[in-house]
């Protein structure tokens, strides 16, 4: 799953926001499977390593963005 096909699943959670069923939609959201979501509705789940492997595609998403900006800038920096 790429980081375009993540956002799209945000958008429809957030479009569709259910409060008491949000954060298991917003994990499935990133494409853990749905027994991790059920598993964590039941209460029998440690969600350690999901929540690092969730901050590190935050980490990576951030990273394209700002170098993404940083390439805009060189370039209104060239045609100025």
């Amino acid at each position: 799953m790429n980081i375009s096909q993540i956002e799209s699943n945000v958008q429809n959670v957030l479009q569709n926001l259910q409060q008491d069923a949000f954060i298991y939609e917003f994990i499935l959201a990133y494409g853990l499977p749905k027994a991790t979501a059920a598993r964590l509705q039941k209460g029998g789940l440690n969600l350690s390593k999901y929540v690092l492997m969730l901050q590190t595609q935050k980490d990576n998403a951030t990273n394209r963005v700002n170098g993404l900006l940083r390439l805009l800038r060189s370039l209104i920096e060239l045609l100025s």
